[in-house]
């Protein structure tokens, strides 16, 4: 039998996962994303990209997601390019 807690993370995790979705769809809807795009992803992480790929959105060209969290610059396995940068201190 499930605690009260583990009942209510479970549900707050499902609301969540439905609002992320939601989130993703109307980004590549409202930003026309698609197959001849190219993103910046200040701040981002792979997880969002891997979930729009599971949700069948069409993948830009072209993806640089710049993080403080990673150290050096590579290519991520699915296409990406992960580049260290923090937000606050880009020249935008």
């Amino acid at each position: 039998m499930k605690t009260p807690v583990e009942i209510t993370y479970g549900l707050m995790n499902s609301v969540m996962a439905a609002e992320r979705t939601k989130r993703i769809q109307r980004f590549w809807r409202e930003c026309r994303v698609s197959e001849d795009s190219s993103v910046v992803d200040i701040g981002g992480t792979m997880y969002f990209w891997k979930l729009a790929r599971s949700l069948g959105l069409p993948m830009p060209r072209r993806i640089v997601v710049v993080n403080k969290l990673f150290r050096e610059v590579r290519a991520h396995p699915e296409g990406a390019i992960l580049f260290p940068g923090d937000a606050r201190a880009l020249c935008l």
